[in-house]
């Protein structure tokens, strides 16, 4: 027998922890590329973030369908 849990607040307490990560990596990029002085390392951990993301979302978007 399987079942769903729904909750609207852990739900948005996923949301808002996500929202907080994500300045905090592309300040953790930042300072690795003034650091190494590689700013082609902050183009593409941005671009593969980017990619990450999207990616995911189409994944849970075609599991939801």
């Amino acid at each position: 027998m399987s079942g769903q849990f729904v909750s609207p607040r852990l739900g948005q307490r996923g949301l808002r922890w996500a929202a907080g990560s994500i300045p905090y990596v592309i300040i953790e990029l930042l300072r690795v590329a003034v650091k190494t002085r590689r700013p082609d390392l902050l183009a593409g951990g941005l671009l593969i973030g980017i990619i990450a993301g999207f990616t995911s979302d189409a994944i849970v978007t075609a599991a939801d369908a």
